[in-house]
């Protein structure tokens, strides 16, 4: 979809072109089941109230859904102190009586974070400001997900690009050896004999899974 909007001067009725529009048109067709849950209070950051809560939900959750195990969706720092409740009483709070998660945010700010790690001294944020999509000082963030929804533009953005280039020196191969290969087959020939190709190869790759 990507590489067949680059060259179009105006985009037909229905062609979605944002990861948002597309995910959202998709979501549309299917039916979401109806979820019984409950609202439970607020607390603050200390693991005693935590402790609690967590007894709390496994009443609720053993009421409402019986048999099911409590999931649980915790604040970075919260998340930090229900683990350590895990692990301290693992019989009764174990990772086989609850399941702890962050919540969605944080998980995304960690991944992103993993992302500029990977791509930190790679020549990214050098790439970013030559194309004049951000400036040095923003690029920059990015590699720490300082700001998230300006990191994941910055991560869609390349995830596009590099979709096409890739596409573009795929045809360009079939056109010059004759040879039929798939797309897939022809990465991963290329990211055997390439190392600078199997780096960006593996940047689009981690960039789809964040992304998605």
């Amino acid at each position: 979809m990507v590489a067949s909007s680059v060259d179009l001067d105006e985009l037909p009725q229905g062609f979605w072109l944002t990861w948002s529009s597309f995910n959202a048109d998709k979501v549309m067709e299917y039916a979401s089941p109806v979820t019984i849950s409950a609202l439970l209070p607020l607390f603050r950051e200390h693991a005693s109230m935590i402790k609690h809560a967590l007894e709390v939900l496994r009443t609720a959750t053993s009421f409402l859904n019986p048999g099911q195990t409590p999931i649980v969706t915790f604040d970075q720092p919260l998340y930090a102190l229900a683990k350590g409740i895990q692990w301290n009483w693992p019989l009764s709070f174990g990772e086989k009586q609850f399941v702890v998660r962050m919540g969605g945010l944080h998980i995304e700010m960690a991944a992103l974070k993993a992302l500029g790690t990977f791509l930190k001294g790679s020549g990214w944020i050098e790439a970013l400001t030559a194309a004049s999509i951000t400036t040095p000082g923003t690029a920059e963030s990015f590699l720490t997900a300082g700001h998230v929804k300006r990191s994941r533009h910055a991560h869609e953005v390349t995830a596009a690009t590099l979709h096409i280039l890739q596409q573009r020196a795929y045809q360009a191969y079939k056109s010059l050896c004759g040879e039929d290969i798939s797309f897939d087959e022809w990465c991963k020939k290329e990211s055997s004999l390439k190392p600078h190709f199997r780096f960006w190869f593996l940047v689009k790759v981690k960039n789809d899974v964040c992304l998605n």
